[in-house]
């Protein structure tokens, strides 16, 4: 303890020592490498530079994580090193001697300490961090990692929600999804895949951002969600497995080497999933085209999904300021879907009229690649740096589906004598996309810097959908022209920002303005059939933002942000051709559809105890071209599903958020956020309006018992919704897991129970 004690005073007296201003070049530079007996590094050791004659501190640092230091002098003189560790013994050189205004000490080996008693360090990160303009989680904290999803990981993020299909959801809207803070080929052309096929002991933590800089992408109504993967840290060769094995055909199981020397980094990973889903999809529709009709419809699916995910990553250090990364992911999958219905059409006295069985299996294969090659460079000046970052992704998709109709009579329910009618769906998506992107930062002072960057995004989807109908005479397929299209769609967003940051006293500010170009261009070929059609646009917007942090007293701040941001159409929302649900229910999209603009406002309060923080927050969003989904019956009584710009959707809420550490073995998570919608679409029907209160709430409750027992006891409830378009009903559900570590925490075991009331539905 009293090395402690020493080590924290030399780096207090350090970090406060007053310094000249950044103008002023260094002139004398010591510099040193610290080891240990059997040559690992030393890794944050104390190292201060004294003077020989009165042994007063002069300067002093941290060595990194390779054992090295590097500490500036003022002038030059007669000065000794010493170097401390916890396990090690205080090392003390000679006189320093400098040459060219360098002193080099190169490689020097510190030996193990004796008659050390032991002292147990835990390093206890918070689980939940408030930044300027992000929300930082770390997912460590979290038992439910080390054998969920991400998607598992997300549902006890406060302000985030997913949705029985893997949708994600920030304050009700919708939201960007990064990986490293970069678009990523992983999440293929549905975004969702990336919450069920990453696992979740994959992530080192998860930032969140309801109002991101101009820095950042200007995509996603309600904000950034940011998965920052896990890198290797330890030095030497590590490992890491885990394997996982639930109910219902439910196993996953990932393994990771890495190798971590002086200047490399390397570490290779392979996971696993095998997934199966089965449900039950009852559907009551009335009819009203003249005269009314019922259709009353029984679904039944299984789905069965496995896939293998391989992925590679190195960093290189040229020197202490300099790195080179690079990374390779490929991820295969097959997927196989059974579809069962029924469906029986009544007349207005409900007399059954018509009735048929749709058998349609569905055969799935996905493959992506997904790499990427980064630099960065730190000048001489803290704060000075740039980066470069070049990715390349590439996915594809292709689904078979099968469809078999047979008809009954339907009074008697006897098969009719006739064949029934099959069809063939091939159903061919393939997506392109590379990134690039430069960001430079300057700093003006010791709290002022601006920040600068250019970045280009392009992406080429082409999608192939052919409709054929068997002919029973001749016994062969037919493409069906007016259900049969190809289209191709190409998007450019070249983008620059400027963003300018301080400090003054207790008040930081962050200022920025973004610039964004699009250029979309698609084509829509139906050959042979009405022919080919293109829809080209180009448009470009300017996205400001601000954030205000205040510091407080008594351990409070108060902070506002602004920042207006962009929901581009995706290639589904816009692709103008059918694309047939089942045999009553089709979706297309709608290529005159426009970007959607929303306008974000939010003030937040955050008051930290000694083992507890409080955050909670008033929002209000703005969106103006809303983008809604909207059915209307053809005239053969088709549910024709396709997209539509509303007036605008207006959001004002609250949020309050609760993090505790009730005892040493309790810490409970409390999130609540409320909001009021309201949604006009008068523009398409008088009818289209609605104004609701929606509301969901999230507990999260974490046992520890002894050293080595953890249970975590979790709550969501999602209030009832209401649209223009369509009700939703409450969803509440809890999930509790127990997890126990084993051999020093070299093994972990786990055993997670999901939706234990069986209430999710």
């Amino acid at each position: 303890m009293k090395r402690l004690l020493i080590g924290f005073l030399i780096v207090l007296e350090y970090c406060f020592t007053p310094s000249q201003a950044a103008s002023i070049e260094t002139k004398f530079t010591v510099t040193g490498e610290l080891h240990r007996e059997d040559g690992a590094p030393v890794e944050l050791a104390v190292v201060g530079i004294f003077r020989k004659n009165d042994s007063t501190l002069v300067s002093g640092s941290v060595s990194d994580y390779k054992g090295q230091f590097n500490i500036s002098l003022k002038e030059s003189g007669d000065y000794y090193l010493r170097a401390s560790c916890v396990g090690l013994e205080p090392l003390y050189t000679k006189t320093i001697i400098f040459s060219n205004n360098l002193a080099s000490l190169g490689k020097i080996i510190m030996k193990a300490a004796t008659n050390l008693q032991e002292i147990e360090i835990v390093d206890e990160r918070p689980a939940y961090k408030i930044e300027e303009d992000k929300r930082i989680y770390e997912v460590d904290k979290d038992p439910v990692s080390l054998s969920g999803s991400t998607a598992d990981v997300l549902q006890n993020i406060p302000s985030v929600f997913v949705d029985m299909d893997g949708n994600v959801k920030l304050r009700g809207g919708n939201v960007r999804i990064l990986i490293n803070g970069k678009p990523s080929g992983m999440l293929g052309i549905s975004r969702k895949d990336i919450m069920s096929l990453l696992p979740a002991n994959m992530i080192d933590r998860i930032e969140v951002m309801t109002n991101p800089s101009s820095q950042y992408d200007a995509s996603g109504e309600s904000g950034i969600i940011n998965i920052i993967l896990k890198k290797p840290k330890k030095p030497g060769l590590n490992s890491y497995f885990t394997a996982n094995a639930g109910t219902g055909n439910k196993y996953n199981g990932s393994g990771t080497l890495s190798y971590r020397s002086k200047k490399l980094s390397l570490s290779v990973s392979d996971d696993f999933r095998r997934f199966d889903m089965n449900g039950t999809v009852q559907r009551a529709r009335e009819t009203d085209k003249g005269t009314i009709y019922y259709l009353s419809q029984q679904n039944h699916w299984t789905d069965e999904d496995f896939n293998n995910t391989i992925r590679a990553r190195s960093e290189y250090d040229f020197d202490t300021n300099t790195v080179f990364t690079s990374s390779i992911s490929y991820r295969k999958g097959v997927s196989k879907e059974y579809k069962y219905g029924n469906y029986l059409y009544t007349d207005a006295s409900y007399l059954p009229t018509r009735l048929y069985d749709r058998n349609a299996p569905e055969n799935a294969t996905y493959n992506s690649l997904d790499a990427a090659l980064g630099f960065s460079h730190q000048f001489e000046r803290k704060g000075h740096q740039i980066s470069a970052d070049l990715s390349y992704s590439n996915s594809n998709e292709k689904t078979l589906t099968d469809i078999t109709q047979s008809y009954f009579d339907p009074v008697t329910h006897i098969p009719f004598t006739s064949d029934p009618q099959k069809d063939d769906i091939n159903d061919i998506g393939k997506q392109n996309r590379h990134l690039v992107q430069v960001d430079y930062t300057y700093p003006l002072g010791k709290n002022e810097k601006i920040e600068t960057g250019f970045r280009r995004n392009y992406r080429y989807s082409n999608m192939e959908y052919d409709y054929s109908r068997y002919d029973w005479n001749l016994k062969s397929f037919f493409s069906v022209p007016q259900f049969t299209n190809h289209y191709i769609q190409s998007e450019a967003v070249n983008a620059g920002y400027l963003t300018y940051k301080n400090k003054i006293n207790k008040l930081s500010y962050r200022g920025g303005i973004r610039f964004e170009q699009t250029i979309t261009s698609a084509k829509l070929d139906t050959l042979p059939g009405p022919g080919s059609k293109t829809y080209d646009r180009s448009y470009s917007d300017f996205f400001p933002s601000v954030h205000l942090l205040q510091k407080l007293q008594h351990s409070q701040s108060i902070s506002f942000s602004y920042s207006r941001r962009i929901n581009r159409p995706g290639v589904r929302e816009l692709n103008p051709f059918y694309r047939f649900i089942d045999a009553t229910t089709v979706r297309t999209g709608n290529p005159y559809l426009n970007s959607e603009y929303t306008n974000s406002f939010e003030v937040s309060h955050t008051k930290n105890w000694k083992n507890a923080t409080l955050n909670s927050s008033i929002y209000y969003r703005s969106t103006t071209n809303s983008q809604q989904r909207i059915s209307t019956l053809d005239q053969n009584g088709v549910a024709v599903t396709t997209y539509r710009n509303f007036n605008y959707d207006h959001d004002l809420g609250a949020e309050i958020y609760i993090t505790g550490q009730v005892a040493s073995w309790y810490r409970i998570n409390l999130g609540i956020n409320a909001y009021n919608t309201t949604i006009d679409g008068t523009n398409i029907s008088d009818t289209l309006k609605s104004n609701n209160l929606n509301w969901n709430s999230k507990v999260n409750n974490v046992f520890t018992f002894g050293k080595s027992w953890v249970v975590q006891l979790a709550g969501n409830y999602v209030a009832p919704i209401i649209t223009p378009l369509y009700n939703t009903h409450e969803i509440y559900y809890a999930d509790v897991s127990v997890r126990k570590d084993l051999l020093n925490r070299k093994l972990t075991l786990s055993v997670r129970l999901n939706d234990i009331f069986y209430s999710r539905r």
